[in-house]
């Protein structure tokens, strides 16, 4: 992914460095260093972007998860 293509996609869907931050579970920091190419966008959080681009209603879904103290293990 792109800086330009992480921009325009917080742009289009209104949405903060923190939040983006927030629903992936890095730091606000890291998107920061994605956003002024400081360091490379991992593959998996491109995957997530796109994702949520493509379908911008699981945003809340996502933020819900993302909010949860802890995760049940799954077996």
């Amino acid at each position: 992914m792109s800086v330009v293509e992480l921009i325009e996609i917080l742009n289009h869907l209104k949405m903060s460095e923190y939040r983006l931050a927030k629903i992936l579970g890095v730091s606000r920091q890291a998107i920061g260093h994605w956003v002024h190419s400081r360091r490379n966008i991992p593959e998996t959080h491109a995957r997530i972007i796109r994702l949520i681009a493509s379908e911008p209603q699981i945003i809340n879904r996502l933020t819900e998860f993302s909010s949860k103290k802890s995760v049940d293990p799954i077996y």
